[in-house]
């Protein structure tokens, strides 16, 4: 029933409540300095938080909400520097952790950090492109993106398949959402100023031009069951 404030600088994770205070034990000062802002998972909706970031060691570091590094984690080691977020998906009641170096590199943990999926070969993620459960066909679990624009399969047993939907920079950003309302996951691309938007049979349902290049993540945003806004700045 609190309104706090969670960030990480490199040497602290701060928490700070709505009157600018520092939340009891914090700022925690960190062992290890961190290399990217931090990510809050809660498996479990039960705000049994886990704060999640990247060394510069390239470890990988859990605290939990009292700011104690969480026992029984593995600190998985990444092979680059992690500048993005980790990020975490709940499927099938298994938990998935993302993480994506700067190379482009993947690995797949469980929530003791041990590897939950390993890629029966390396893929290069884009670095504005997330990770999203696949509702479209049984290619693979869950999907993202390349440094090309292909669309990346990832099945639950490693394997790798690939779509091409067209060229685009290795600085696109991708989204997975339903944009038209039928009922049906879309594939939005917006490539330097280009916006495009395909369906699941690869048809082109909406396109834009912007008069300036996007460089900031764009966001869907839903109003209602039946309403959603795409917003770009």
């Amino acid at each position: 029933g609190k309104i706090q404030y969670l960030f990480n600088t490199p040497t602290k994770l701060h928490l700070i409540d709505l009157l600018g205070r520092n939340v009891e034990n914090y700022p925690v000062r960190l062992n290890q300095n961190a290399n990217n802002g931090l990510s809050v998972f809660d498996y479990g909706n039960d705000r049994n938080y886990r704060f999640v970031f990247a060394g510069t060691d390239k470890k990988i570091y859990n605290f939990d909400k009292n700011g104690k590094q969480v026992s029984g984690w593995t600190k998985a080691q990444a092979l680059g520097n992690v500048d993005k977020p980790l990020q975490h998906i709940r499927h099938n009641r298994r938990d998935y952790i993302f993480l994506m170096d700067a190379n482009g590199s993947i690995r797949i943990l469980n929530r003791q950090g041990k590897d939950r999926i390993l890629l029966k070969r390396n893929i290069t993620q884009a670095l504005n492109s997330s990770i999203y459960v696949n509702s479209t066909n049984n290619k693979g679990q869950f999907i993202t993106t390349d440094k090309t624009g292909k669309l990346t399969y990832i099945a639950s047993n490693g394997n790798i398949q690939t779509t091409d939907f067209g060229t685009f920079s290795e600085n696109h950003f991708f989204l997975y959402e339903d944009f038209n309302k039928n009922g049906h996951k879309d594939f939005t691309y917006l490539d330097n100023n280009t916006l495009t938007v395909f369906d699941r049979f690869k048809k082109v349902i909406f396109t834009y031009s912007f008069k300036n290049n996007i460089t900031i993540q764009p966001k869907m945003i839903h109003l209602s069951r039946n309403e959603s806004l795409l917003g770009i700045v």
